[in-house]
């Protein structure tokens, strides 16, 4: 059974940040989410990926759907990759962007 974004979301640990990543071959050398607001900006550096708590997936990841990241990129588990370090200006925020 192929489960919906929010499920999985639903189903991760409130114990870490999460880094999307959106493209490549994995998480440590593909593409991640470096800035969500105003526009979308992507880095293959984990250290300037924004990280997200569960509760904040929760309200960005159908906005970026609605801003065309393809459906079929939150429906794969592997796409909330979990971290425990957070960079200074890393953290998400509602005008989240990463220098």
């Amino acid at each position: 059974m192929k489960l919906t974004p929010l499920e999985i979301i639903d189903r991760l640990s409130d114990n870490f940040y999460y880094i999307l990543w959106i493209e490549g071959l994995s998480p440590q050398r593909g593409e991640k989410i470096a800035q969500v607001f105003p526009r979308q900006e992507y880095t293959r550096y984990n250290t300037r990926a924004v990280r997200f708590t569960k509760q904040e997936l929760r309200r960005v990841v159908p906005k970026l759907n609605d801003m065309g990241v393809a459906t079929w990129v939150f429906e794969q588990p592997s796409t909330y990759y979990p971290v425990k370090y957070v960079p200074a200006g890393t953290r998400y925020t509602k005008l989240s962007t990463v220098s």
